[in-house]
């Protein structure tokens, strides 16, 4: 089959569930089918849920978790179930516009790419629009394997993937999140890093999703330009520390892909793609030296040796983006150390 399945996670969304569920209706390439996987909601979602799979002409599942799994297993867990070629993840509180399913579709199968994703119209609470964010490049393009930031965050309910992605490695083997140490990895950074890795990654510029921002959301689009600048200069030794082990851990995922996937394609890709995150883990090892050490002489040392090994060039050769030489230039090697800094959970630009 070559169609999409739409996958819903939902949790105590009885707000805003009937908006999203009849945009879905509304697609000019309707789904071929509708996954909704309740997380133990205690208001309306359910009932709502159900009474739409009753009347719904798309083909619509509901199931409810005997325990809660949390956004990010419940979205994988329901992703298994899907019987279509394609999967798009779908927030409960959103609106899609009419030709999200058939672009991202169209685009997936043009490109030859792993997960398709576009750009967002930002709405409030009441519908009303508060702009646009491209999440990447605002142009339609696609990006060939490892060319995009390593840490790059797609939003879900933007990503329209291949289903053998969830077949290449076991989502239990996932680890735990970069951006909220505490939780397993979200399950659209975990797309996002599986395609990004073996595959293509293709992005549309036009808006496809009216991205609702409430005080409700789990996350949502919200740092200004001061919190940004911040995030410039905010970094320590155990954020590196974690990128470094999740960096090694990738690779070794890798590793077992090369060596045990019959397909010669994905296994070769996936031998380039452990080389990628062998050498990111050593990249962020060096910085971690850097920021913990107390003798000038050692930091410059080792900040000459980041230099060497091209640590500071764009993603596309290999490097961590040149932002992060500043970062390691005042932080690192001068050790100036300011007071203020972003959270990790409000830390959008995901690139350490």
């Amino acid at each position: 089959m070559s169609g999409t399945s739409v996958v819903l996670a939902t949790y105590n969304g009885e707000k805003y569930l009937p908006a999203q569920l009849q945009s879905l209706v509304a697609q000019t390439l309707p789904p071929a089918e509708i996954i909704i996987s309740d997380d133990g909601s205690n208001d309306r979602t359910l009932k709502i849920a159900q009474a739409f799979a009753k009347s719904s002409s798309i083909k619509t599942t509901v199931s409810q978790n005997a325990r809660r799994l949390g956004y990010a297993n419940n979205f994988l867990q329901a992703a298994k179930r899907a019987s279509e070629d394609y999967i798009s993840f779908c927030d409960q509180d959103d609106i899609w516009h009419p030709n999200k399913v058939e672009r991202s579709l169209v685009e997936l199968k043009r490109s030859g790419a792993y997960l398709c994703v576009h750009s967002v119209r930002l709405i409030d609470a009441e519908g009303q629009s508060l702009g646009f964010a491209n999440q990447g490049p605002p142009i339609d393009s696609v990006f060939d394997p490892l060319t995009l930031p390593p840490w790059a965050l797609f939003w879900g309910f933007t990503q329209t993937f291949d289903k053998r992605l969830l077949s290449i490695i076991a989502t239990d083997l996932r680890g735990n999140d970069n951006i909220v140490p505490t939780n397993p990895l979200a399950h659209d950074r975990w797309i996002g890093f599986l395609a990004s890795s073996l595959g293509r990654v293709a992005t549309i510029a036009e808006p496809l999703v009216d991205y609702r921002q409430h005080p409700s959301n789990r996350f949502g689009h919200k740092q200004t330009p001061l919190e940004i600048a911040k995030g410039m200069l905010t970094e320590t030794p155990d954020r590196l520390a974690r990128h470094r082990d999740i960096s090694a851990d990738r690779a070794e995922l890798l590793m077992r892909v090369a060596v045990e996937n019959d397909n010669i394609v994905v296994a070769t890709a996936a031998l380039k793609a452990n080389e990628y995150w062998k050498r990111l883990a050593a990249l962020f090892d060096l910085r971690v030296r850097l920021y913990e050490s107390d003798a000038f002489k050692y930091r410059l040392r080792l900040m000459r040796d980041l230099i060497g090994l091209g640590a500071y060039e764009t993603y596309v050769n290999g490097g961590l983006g040149r932002k992060v030489f500043p970062k390691d230039l005042v932080l690192g090697l001068l050790g100036i150390r300011p007071e203020y800094g972003l959270s990790i959970e409000s830390d959008f630009s995901c690139q350490p």
